[in-house]
């Protein structure tokens, strides 16, 4: 383990994550994995998630599913708002009534008997999520192991994230103003860059803030002017 600590403390690269997390699997046994870094709004809702599996059996949306927090997993809508370290999964539709086709959808892909640990930040409104699932035992040990690695994997996602996001905001940032200057509002614009509405809202407010514009049709006429943008 100290050995993946000290690879989690090196890593600048998503790819080394998904190579720490494949470690795994010598400790643990685990046959599926899914990670998730998700950040909520003030009322529970999704603004923004990252996420990366290895060997999930999920890939595909389930009927009557959301495609926004439980896309790729069946029984993580139940866990969303809840606040906890580490959660066995085969226990999720007797405590707190799972949606039966979410429960379908687990049950046919092997995924009933797992196990969900999350490490928080941001006063719990930013969180990421391990789930693992099959070849493994619920006991001590598995938890010990899990909540001694799980802070780091965070921290090194978390901050290998945000120096991308650095690179890449400008840009996205950027999109925006050329989306809007075609005449798309902001759920047009959620929709083609696969985020909610409230993050484009969010996202549109620091626009208006960095190019002290007054709306969007103002913040398209500086751009333009100003050659950020290209006219369409």
């Amino acid at each position: 383990m100290l050995q993946m600590i000290n690879r989690c403390i090196q890593a600048e690269e998503e790819p080394q994550v998904k190579e720490i997390l494949e470690s795994l699997r010598s400790l643990l046994g685990y046959k599926h994995l899914y990670f998730l870094l998700v950040e909520l709004n003030e009322e529970g809702l999704l603004l923004e998630k990252s996420e990366f599996s290895i060997d999930w059996p999920v890939t595909e949306f389930h009927a009557g599913q959301s495609r926004g927090l439980e896309h790729k997993d069946p029984v993580f809508s139940v866990l969303a708002n809840l606040e906890f370290q580490h959660h066995y999964w085969n226990l999720l539709a007797f405590e707190y009534g799972a949606d039966p086709q979410w429960v379908a959808a687990a049950l046919q892909a092997g995924l009933n008997e797992g196990y969900a640990v999350r490490t928080y930040t941001h006063n719990k409104k930013e969180f990421s999520q391990i789930d693992l699932s099959g070849g493994f035992l619920f006991e001590r040990r598995t938890e010990f192991i899990l909540d001694t690695i799980k802070p780091h994997i965070h921290k090194a996602y978390t901050l290998i994230r945000q120096k991308r996001d650095l690179s890449l905001l400008e840009e996205r940032e950027r999109l925006i103003l050329q989306l809007l200057q075609k005449g798309m509002n902001r759920r047009m614009i959620a929709e083609e860059l696969g985020i909610s509405e409230s993050r484009t809202q969010q996202l549109m407010n620091k626009i208006y803030t960095k190019l002290d514009a007054h709306n969007a049709p103002h913040a398209v006429a500086i751009s333009l002017s100003r050659g950020l943008i290209d006219f369409a």
